[in-house]
């Protein structure tokens, strides 16, 4: 009598476990559906796209690369991008790294002019602040004519504009620059 009751109660047991598992194959489709329905991606904007990477090469075959947040193509030529880094690969082994907030991308003229919080780092130790830069990759040159702040771990400047020349090998500073040293 108790082996056929625990008989029954197995078979009613294995029997609700069933259709619990029936009705979960039935309805999770429907459940899925609508987290579809109510799933909303972000858009983007036409000719948009999120963590673009760049890398090509100057006229004397020097590699560089270009990384951003977001970029946004607004006309054939110019490509808008945020949150910009790019690294300058140099004839004699070193880099020259530079970050922007926001960049203009000309793709005729191979220009990029930089805007918002710009820093210059070349690996001789040189470190450069300001508010834009315009660089030319073909010319392997960069240019401001604006308030430029710098160090190295012998001094500090201010300027009131630079030009990287002769595809990073030399930095001018232009107007009347401040230099202090280091004791």
């Amino acid at each position: 009598m108790i082996f056929k009751r625990r008989v029954v109660l197995t078979q009613y047991f294995l029997v609700m476990i069933s259709l619990s598992l029936l009705g979960c194959i039935f309805f999770w489709p429907l459940k899925s559906t609508d987290a579809l329905r109510s799933y909303k991606p972000t858009r983007l904007a036409a000719n948009q796209a999120n963590v673009l990477c760049f890398t090509s090469i100057d006229k004397q075959n020097r590699p560089f690369v270009i990384t951003s947040q977001t970029g946004q193509q607004i006309s054939t030529q110019e490509i808008l991008l945020h949150q910009i880094e790019i690294t300058l690969h140099l004839a004699n082994g070193e880099q020259i790294k530079m970050k922007g907030d926001q960049g203009l991308y000309n793709q005729t003229s191979k220009q990029m002019n930089l805007t918002g919080h710009v820093y210059l780092e070349h690996t001789n130790g040189i470190q450069l602040t300001t508010h834009t830069a315009i660089i030319n990759f073909d010319e392997g040159t960069a240019h401001n004519n604006e308030l430029v702040e710098g160090h190295n771990k012998q001094a500090k400047i201010k300027a009131n504009g630079f030009k990287v020349l002769e595809q990073g090998q030399h930095i001018v500073f232009l107007g009347t620059p401040e230099l202090t040293a280091h004791s």
